[in-house]
């Protein structure tokens, strides 16, 4: 009941509760001043947040139905002005304009396949390779194999060497940032740690 009338009588608390500011915290101090309660204010917090809990509840209901009626409101003046719209028959649509492509290697192009790999096998990159399951009822078992690529240390997993690449050795892939802005980056990716 203490909390209900802070909620409802006191203006700070008010002012808080409608700008947002309000907190738990602040309500129990308020509370507990109130009350003239002389022990641990934090003894006062499930009963505290159970009530402001509802008080904010009743609040967005109320919300709510104001919104509802608002709407109706609206709704009912429209009606009033304009009679409802005739079904039109469809028209034929336009055909869309087709989507700007990206220009081709905009994602970027692995420029030496073999010295990623060997950069990835002097990194020490652990390669696992793992078979697809097969389909349920599938007349033949699947023979695709997926890799996936780790830096030892890391627990990210990358599901392709241009993926790598562009994670962790840039100057590899075409259209990749200047070095100057790749290198800092890549260097921090790369530094042992």
């Amino acid at each position: 009941e203490a909390t209900n009338a802070a909620l409802a009588g006191d203006a700070d608390i008010q002012a808080k509760c409608a700008d947002g500011s309000l907190t738990v915290r602040v309500l129990i101090a308020k509370v507990a001043e109130n009350l003239g309660f002389g022990g641990d204010p934090k003894a006062l917090k499930p009963v505290v947040k159970k009530a402001l809990m509802a008080y904010l509840a009743a609040q967005d209901d109320n919300d709510e139905e104001e919104e509802e009626e608002e709407e109706e409101e609206e709704e009912g003046e429209e009606e009033e002005e304009a009679p409802p719209p005739k079904k039109k028959a469809r028209k034929e649509q336009a055909p869309k304009p087709a989507k700007a492509s990206k220009p081709a290697g905009a994602r970027g192009k692995l420029t030496d396949p073999t010295e990623l790999k060997r950069k990835m096998d002097a990194d020490g990159w652990e390669i696992t390779e793992k078979a697809r399951p097969t389909a349920e009822g599938a007349a033949k078992p699947g023979k695709h194999v997926d890799k996936y690529y780790k830096r030892p240390g890391q627990s990210k997993q990358y599901r392709s060497l241009l993926e790598v690449a562009r994670a962790h050795y840039p100057e590899l892939v075409t259209g990749a940032p200047p070095p100057g802005e790749a290198s800092s980056s890549a260097a921090s990716s790369r530094a042992p740690g």
